[in-house]
Formats: structure tokens, C-alpha cells, sequence
């Protein structure tokens, strides 16, 4: 049974992909990560 969101399988995915995000964002210039950032984090 599930007891808080943090248990859904989906929350797990999304929050291994939000960090694949973060790494690849790393590398982006500094203009670009702000506006980036904001729209998807």
C-alpha cells in the first residue's frame, strides 16, 4: 500500500529524470541555463 507520493513508481521516475536533466544542464552557457531552468525545473 502506498502511504505518501514519494512511494509512487512514477515520482521515482521523474525525479531520476529531473537529475539527468540537471547533469546535462551543467553544460549549457549561463544565458541559456537560466531560461532553461526556469522552464523546466
Amino acid at each position: 500500500m502506498i502511504i505518501n507520493f514519494e512511494e509512487l513508481e512514477v515520482w521515482k521516475e521523474c525525479m531520476d529524470y529531473r537529475m539527468q536533466i540537471s547533469v546535462v544542464l551543467k553544460y549549457f552557457p549561463i544565458e541559456e541555463k537560466f531560461r532553461i531552468v526556469d522552464q523546466l525545473i
